[in-house]
């Protein structure tokens, strides 16, 4: 017998929801059994293809949860963050904000490598982002790492728009030290063997 695939809810105000519930093996991760969120529309048609974006970050997510923790080195480290340099000068370089502005957003991350907790506060979601684009879950030593080198690369990412506000625009010559991102291998899963 097939299992029933899921679809859109119809709520009595007419718009649509995404109900599903949680696989055990994430349920405690996630925190609730049961994910329910409008599609915000109460056209059939819409409601259908958001439903099946929202299935597929949803399942996506599960995925992440699922993914075992690992170590990765400084290099790959480093290699993470340079989709955050590359927001930066994409969204800032061609109008950055005033020298002012981007002076103050320098000044106010003085001292934020200087304790773990602060750094969680400031780059905690950003490094969240970044680990479930690529899929992958990291140990605590490798969170910090990545939470101090997105400090340092914010620091890089402003002191360039910095000077695209005074109106230089000669390129970066840091831009070139991020390594390109190498995935972890993934652990092998060997046979079990039976003992003789």
């Amino acid at each position: 017998m097939a299992l029933p695939m899921s679809r859109p809810i119809k709520h009595n105000s007419g718009v649509y929801y995404l109900q599903k519930r949680v696989p055990k093996d994430v349920l405690q991760k996630v925190g609730r059994d049961v994910i329910k969120m409008s599609l915000r529309t109460q056209d059939p048609a819409k409601a259908k293809v958001r439903h099946a974006k929202k299935l597929q970050a949803l399942e996506d997510e599960w995925s992440y949860h699922r993914a075992e923790v690992q170590t990765l080195s400084y290099k790959q480290v480093v290699a993470l963050t340079k989709q955050r340099y590359d927001f930066f000068a994409d969204h800032f370089g061609d109008n950055p904000p005033s020298t002012a502005s981007t002076q103050n957003e320098l000044e106010m991350r003085i001292g934020v490598d200087q304790d773990i907790t602060r750094l969680e506060v400031w780059y905690g979601r950003t490094a969240d982002r970044i680990l479930k684009a690529h899929g992958i879950q990291v140990d605590a030593p490798t969170r910090e790492a990545l939470l101090r080198e997105i400090h340092r690369t914010d620091i890089q990412a402003l002191e360039l728009i910095g000077r695209n506000a005074e109106g230089d625009y000669s390129p970066d010559p840091k831009a070139n030290r991020f390594p390109a991102w190498v995935p972890p291998l993934s652990p092998l899963k060997l046979p079990l063997q039976r003992s003789p």
